[in-house]
């Protein structure tokens, strides 16, 4: 790995990161999505998505993308938010991780999770 490229994924990772929490606690703090099972219970929002899982693929997204044209991230960014929508859909209605709340659906996980996706690729 070379130095260059590791210093842009770490970048991608810890602004993914912090975009992930900042909207992760906006979204709680309005009442859309609630986690009823957490660790630790002071902390609202979903720690290990926020600032481990969620990165983490956005990194990968942008190492799959790096060299891709528009349309083809278009394309790729449905490999990644697709499956973690139906992820979420299962979570929502077999656990109790995640609960929906004012309206909130999958709909709008998915559309979240392809725009943060893009916004990170593109900026």
């Amino acid at each position: 790995m070379k130095k260059p490229l590791a210093k842009d994924w770490l970048l991608v990772f810890f602004i993914k990161s912090y975009y992930a929490s900042f909207v992760d606690n906006l979204v709680v703090n309005k009442g859309y999505v609630e986690y009823p099972t957490r660790l630790p219970k002071q902390v609202k929002t979903n720690v290990l998505f926020d600032y481990i899982l969620f990165p983490i693929t956005c990194v990968l997204y942008n190492q799959l993308t790096k060299d891709s044209r528009l349309i083809q991230c278009l394309i790729k960014v449905l490999y990644f938010s697709v499956p973690m929508t139906i992820a979420e859909i299962w979570l929502e209605k077999n656990t109790q991780l995640v609960k929906y709340k004012n309206g909130w659906n999958w709909k709008m996980t998915f559309y979240s999770l392809s725009f943060s996706f893009l916004l990170v690729r593109f900026t």
